[in-house]
């Protein structure tokens, strides 16, 4: 189980520093923001805003996630890191659910595998111990 949780840990790591690159490529105006939010934001304001936000929760997803790696060493019991992975394990299968809803093709075709991915990598996590 340990090389298991290895992994899922080094894939959350990747994700989540890919996911906050990604949107400040969309804050930039690199990448059009109707591939994100469901296709669902109609102005440059609504963007900025949700982008900020999702910047935001995925810094604190790699807090959490170092926290438990014991990469960031802080005072905060281990089974309040635990109830904050399975938080964001519900959050990414709410997410999951939301991306194969989403009005926009690409995010459904590439953003439901990797949503997924994620919860499962937070159910590894928060339901087996570390050596």
């Amino acid at each position: 189980m340990y090389q298991i949780r290895k992994f899922a840990k080094i894939i959350l790591f990747l994700f989540f520093s890919c996911s906050i690159i990604f949107h400040t490529i969309i804050i930039s105006g690199a990448v059009p923001f109707s591939i994100v939010w469901g296709g669902r934001l109609e102005t440059w304001e609504q963007m900025i805003i949700f982008e900020s936000i999702s910047i935001l929760l995925n810094s604190v997803f790699l807090i959490v996630i170092a926290l438990d790696s014991k990469y960031i060493k802080l005072p905060i019991p281990r089974r309040v890191v635990r109830i904050a992975i399975w938080i964001m394990a519900v959050i990414f299968s709410l997410n999951t659910i939301g991306n194969i809803f989403s009005l926009n093709s690409t995010e459904t075709a590439v953003f439901t595998p990797v949503t997924l991915v994620i919860a499962v990598c937070c159910i590894i996590l928060a339901s087996s111990e570390e050596r």
